[in-house]
């Protein structure tokens, strides 16, 4: 089955935006499926453009969300989430992607996967990527899912209706390791070209591996603009990472991550709070955060901080000992207030002992999501 058009809804969840597809409507064959996907989105595109699709030309906006029935009995839909690169057409399904969770949610309501139950409706979300579960509370009005709202996040210029994301247990320790890989909250590792360099990791559903700004030469406060000009940063940056990953067993950057499916770790920079301008104009005062946290992913820059990204920081501030809860003016119980390019991002994250280790019980994080189109998109 290889289909000339099939039904499709182009929605917006966090700073993200993507595609979403019914797995039904698909080929089976996962070759036959990726290639139908990537013609969609206008790739692969020698100029990068994805003029000839629905793809954005742009890491945030070239995205697919495959969505299905959930084989699990504990959640209620399957979702997988891809990322697809405009210039060659792959596609890397091993992303966290939390930001288009809710877009999932609210799908799930509109496609009539998940009943709408009048308030708010808890949609169980399996994560494909991540092999993880995620609730997402949706409001619900009349029998209908509540798209419009007054909530308003940093990197999105309009509001929407709030959706709760609750991730559950995300460092179950599955395929994806442990929360510590090497047992301790801190760690040093000699990184050639850098010397010895004092670290926190974090594996599980949503890896990152946390320095301090300084580390990379950086104040922590620099703009996406600014990031773009150091040239020392992307290969510090590689270096590092792939330290890590021979030193812990933590997927590396690259092609073969995107293969396995397993999520590479995100590299994050962090400094205590510091007053600062926004990429869209605004002041972040050192008064509204408690640390500033710059990213990048799959080697790129990112512009805000992802939910995948915004998870780990929460778990890394809320853990005692670490580099972040070291810098953080963070309080237990109490959300982590993320100062990032675009302005700030609130996540909480409860952890707790448990047979002598660390776990992660529930990290709550907010966006909106709303749907954009929905008709049929042509191959």
């Amino acid at each position: 089955m290889n289909p000339s058009s099939l039904p499709a809804t182009l929605m917006r969840g966090g700073t993200r935006k993507a595609v979403f597809l019914h797995q039904r409507d698909l080929p089976a064959h996962a070759r036959e499926r990726d290639a139908l996907i990537a013609r969609l989105l206008g790739s692969p595109d020698p100029a990068g453009g994805q003029l000839d699709g629905l793809g954005g030309a742009y890491p945030a906006t070239s995205r697919v969300v495959i969505v299905s029935p959930s084989r699990r009995d504990d959640c209620d839909v399957d979702a997988l989430f891809g990322a697809v690169a405009a210039h060659t057409g792959e596609i890397d399904w091993s992303g966290g992607e939390g930001d288009l969770i809710a877009a999932a949610g609210v799908f799930a309501l509109l496609e009539g996967l998940h009943p709408c139950t009048e308030g708010v409706a808890r949609v169980r979300i399996w994560h494909g990527g991540s092999r993880a579960r995620i609730d997402a509370l949706v409001p619900v009005r009349d029998g209908q899912v509540l798209e419009r709202g007054a909530f308003c996040e940093d990197g999105v210029p309009f509001g929407s209706a709030e959706i709760r994301l609750e991730f559950l247990d995300p460092t179950d320790g599955g395929r994806t390791g442990p929360l510590l890989p090497s047992g301790s909250v801190n760690d040093r590792l000699e990184v050639p070209g850098m010397g010895e360099v004092a670290m926190s990791v974090l594996g599980g559903s949503w890896p990152a591996v946390f320095v301090r700004a300084a580390t990379l030469g950086l104040s922590g406060r620099e703009s996406l603009a600014q990031l773009e000009r150091e040239r020392r940063l992307k290969p510090r940056g590689q270096a590092l990472l792939e330290a890590v990953s021979r030193r812990f067993d933590l997927a590396s950057p690259g092609a073969q991550t995107a293969l396995l499916g397993v999520p590479a770790p995100a590299l994050v920079w962090v400094a205590p709070p510091a007053a600062y301008r926004s990429s869209a104009g605004t002041d972040v005062t050192a008064g509204e955060i408690d640390l500033v946290a710059r990213s990048t992913l799959h080697g790129r820059l990112m512009a805000t901080v992802p939910a995948s990204v915004s998870v780990a920081i929460a778990v890394a501030a809320a853990l005692p000992g670490t580099l972040v809860n070291e810098l953080a003016r963070t309080l237990p119980g109490v959300p982590t207030r993320i100062g990032h390019p675009s302005g700030a991002a609130a996540v909480g994250a409860d952890v707790g002992r448990h047979q002598g280790q660390w776990r992660v019980e529930k990290v709550v994080i907010s966006h909106g999501a709303r749907r954009l189109m929905s008709g049929r998109v042509y191959a």
